[in-house]
């Protein structure tokens, strides 16, 4: 038995996902423009989405003291992501459909 993992370079991500220690906190449409906030350990963080791309928006330094995810910019592919180490935030792209093909010979 043989298995084939294809991606479908035809699909555009269209959800953003926010998660806090391997827990997705939100889903957001990439369609909708504007500024969203999340909360992670009894604080919150917000996120600004435009034109299908997100990024994270600076966060106080007693939050975030070395502020690398704010610094990352803008992604917009699902090979891309944000990374907050101290406060274990995950910002990915993806589908509301898998994007991955799997198929057994």
């Amino acid at each position: 038995m043989a298995l084939r993992f294809s991606k479908n370079s035809n699909i555009v991500e269209n959800t953003a996902i926010i998660s806090v220690s391997g827990s997705t906190v939100k889903s957001l449409n990439l369609a909708e423009n504007g500024i969203f906030e999340f909360e992670f350990d009894g604080k919150k963080g917000y996120v600004e989405i435009s034109d299908k791309k997100i990024r994270t928006l600076e966060m106080d330094k007693a939050k975030c003291p070395e502020g690398l995810c704010s610094d990352r910019g803008w992604i917009e592919s699902s090979s891309e992501n944000i990374v907050c180490l101290p406060n274990r935030i995950i910002v990915t792209l993806g589908n509301s459909t898998s994007d991955v093909d799997i198929s057994t010979n």
